[in-house]
């Protein structure tokens, strides 16, 4: 017995990325990349106006090589017009947003543009253009450029920020510094209770100490319990991170758009956040003699790029799996392997490279998640 589901056969798949509701792709990518620019603001307004030049090298990086990757794969077929039209639905723009908001500010003119560069014409045109690349442009390029000048990734010193007022000291109390003070602790066999802002020495500034004096004061002294200083700071944007992975609060605000909007979907977020809150509550504390359950969920999530990076990168339609179940598996590899390189490598957030390495696993989750066909026809064998 054969059956069959009578379908036009003139029907074909748009290239990805694929949206919900009535939302095209171009549209898509041009309201995240509207929706970036309150996390650019911030970035400049905190660390001066080099920030916004990395970014703008960034998006003309990314620019530069769209334009070198069409020429370089479609020679035969190259006009100004194909490449003006490719421009418009927005990727490139996009990608170099992303590039510029995850670099630091400390970071050499010529990192954006090798980047960018990189990211568009190896790993995005190399392999087609837009939707057949199966890496992050953007990150694959960061970790290009890292990997190949870190000197270059810390060649500046950080500008004036453009608020005053705020006693906002940057250098102190980053990943990296937790990272070091690991690594001397490790080497001297000394183990501490592990207290994260206590133990890098950060210093506040006037808006954390009037904040949390706040709420310990009126709300959490009542229940028994405190809110160390520092982690308003974290909150709202004032540490040392890429220039626009400061704000949790911002990425939160702009996520929850994203997320009302179908440009964004739930489940990758969701997995990473339970994956790393989960491990780093049970296991993170142990290193330092605190035993299991002494991890500090609120610094793993609001320390480094990991929100910022899960949110707007992770979740990038093109390199991730389409399927629900897939997403979530994705999501949660996240959370696990930056869970794992914070407590068992020298890289001191490790967000990069996780989502990366689950790009690369996105054909094995898409199998084994993909659903069964039916309604197929059933040949006879003759």
């Amino acid at each position: 017995m054969s059956s069959r589901i009578n379908m036009p056969r003139n029907l074909a798949a748009a290239a990805l990325p694929h949206y919900s509701g009535a939302i095209s792709a171009a549209r898509g990518m041009w309201m995240m990349s509207a929706l970036l620019l309150p996390l650019l603001i911030w970035g400049v307004l905190i660390f001066g106006l080099y920030s916004l030049a990395v970014v703008i090298l960034a998006v003309f990086s990314t620019l530069a090589g769209e334009l070198l990757g069409m020429i370089f794969t479609r020679r035969s077929s190259f006009t100004i017009q194909l490449f003006i039209d490719e421009l418009s639905n927005g990727s490139a723009v996009l990608a170099g947003l992303l590039l510029g908001l995850i670099l630091p500010v400390t970071v050499s003119p010529f990192i954006p543009l090798i980047a960018g560069i990189f990211g568009m014409v190896v790993v995005k045109w190399s392999f087609g253009g837009l939707g057949a690349n199966w890496l992050n442009p953007a990150l694959a390029g960061t970790l290009f450029a890292g990997l190949s000048w870190p000197g270059g990734m810390h060649a500046r010193e950080w500008g004036a920020a453009l608020i005053s007022g705020l006693n906002w000291n940057p250098p102190s109390g980053s990943l990296t510094d937790m990272a070091r003070l690991k690594m001397s602790l490790i080497q001297d066999g000394s183990p501490r209770i592990f207290r994260p802002m206590e133990m890098i020495g950060r210093e506040f500034t006037n808006a954390d100490s009037f904040i949390s004096r706040f709420l310990n004061e009126q709300i959490l002294l009542s229940g028994g319990t405190r809110l160390p200083g520092g982690y308003i700071d974290y909150i709202l944007g004032f540490k040392l991170e890429g220039i626009g992975q400061t704000s949790i609060l911002l990425i939160l605000l702009v996520s929850v758009f994203l997320f009302a909007r179908g440009i964004i979907s739930w489940q990758i977020p969701t997995g990473g956040v339970l994956a790393l809150s989960v491990l780093t509550a049970l296991f993170s504390g142990v290193n330092w003699g605190g035993g299991f359950f002494s991890g500090d969920v609120l610094f793993a999530l609001s320390s480094g790029g990991f929100l910022f990076i899960l949110f707007f990168m992770a979740t990038d339609p093109v390199t991730t799996p389409y399927t629900s179940g897939g997403k979530l598996i994705f999501g949660v590899g996240v959370g696990v392997l930056v869970f794992l390189f914070r407590e068992f490598s020298l890289l001191p957030d490790g967000s990069v490279l996780a989502v990366l390495i689950m790009n690369m696993l996105n054909p094995v989750i898409i199998i084994l998640t993909r659903p069964k066909p039916f309604g197929f026809e059933r040949r006879a064998v003759k």
